[in-house]
């Protein structure tokens, strides 16, 4: 089992990366258990036996993918800062991974179902005032990201999802590479009146 706590170490403040631990290599590996972990715990959710309640659906989905979101905050972060072309690469694969991952989540039927019951009896669930925040966000967040669309459609959005997962690291590669190519050769002098000396 991976520890994942290198993506948010407890050791480090405010749970920082620990970045000499994080090996460039391992990126992808780690996506993939971290989606399989997520998944795993996904479906002890979507398949609770119980009545849905705020604790057994929307807490235990917060707590299903933390490892995921601390992997993917790290490696995109890197990859718009110091982008390589190995991580062009790892972005080219790891986007449709994660891409698939939320749509199979966000356009579960029966996983929204519960959502949406404690959504429309939310007035008689004694929520505070921040779990209410949470669940509204939530039911927000599954009907936007197309949890209501009929089956046809959310193949649709999936396909569309699929392509834009490949398209947007590659678009974020080609920006970064033309900045750091950018050079302006000034051959007037007169052209720098007003710049201080250090520009």
């Amino acid at each position: 089992m991976t520890d994942f706590t290198v993506y948010s170490d407890p050791a480090l403040p405010l749970d920082a990366p620990n970045f000499s631990a994080i090996k460039e290599e391992n990126y992808v590996a780690h996506v993939k258990e971290a989606i399989a972990l997520a998944r795993a715990r996904f479906k002890d959710v979507k398949n609770c036996a119980d009545a849905p309640t705020y604790d057994n659906t929307i807490t235990a989905l917060q707590n299903t993918d933390t490892e995921l979101d601390h992997i993917l905050s790290v490696f995109y972060t890197l990859l718009s800062a110091e982008s390589t072309d190995a991580m062009q690469d790892m972005a080219q694969e790891i986007g449709p991974l994660t891409s698939e991952y939320s749509n199979d989540i966000g356009l579960d039927t029966q996983i929204f179902e519960r959502i949406d019951t404690l959504w429309e009896d939310r007035t008689n669930l004694n929520l505070s005032d921040d779990e209410l925040t949470v669940l509204e966000k939530t039911w927000i967040g599954f009907t936007r990201n197309g949890a209501k669309l009929n089956e046809e459609e959310k193949k649709e959005l999936r396909d569309i999802d699929a392509q834009l997962s490949k398209l947007s690291p590659q678009f974020s590669d080609n920006v970064l590479k033309s900045a750091n190519a950018f050079e302006m050769i000034i051959t007037d002098e007169s052209q720098l009146s007003g710049l201080p000396e250090t520009a």
